[in-house]
């Protein structure tokens, strides 16, 4: 959905990562558990090249993977500059 837009990866401020886990309350017993994931927290800053296109489309959209994880909010972005010279 981000047709046009090419970044590159020049550095990352990551702390470190945020265990997650819990409970599909709909279902019973062990089949219930959910598995542990480990993620980047929030805060994690990524400095990026603008190779193509206008990073601004990026504003407070999701960036997941997963359909559910955009659904659930993770992933949001949002961008700044950072000017260094």
């Amino acid at each position: 959905g981000l047709d046009g837009l090419e970044l590159s990866l020049v550095a990352a401020a990551v702390p470190r990562a945020a265990a997650l886990s819990g409970w599909d309350l709909t279902k019973r017993g062990k089949r219930g558990e959910k598995a542990t994931r480990f993620l980047a927290p929030a805060g994690s800053v990524y400095f990026c090249e603008v190779k193509r296109g206008d990073p601004r489309r990026l504003w407070l959209r999701s960036i997941a993977d997963q359909e559910q994880d955009r659904r659930d909010g993770f992933g949001l972005v949002l961008c700044g500059v950072w000017q260094w010279r």
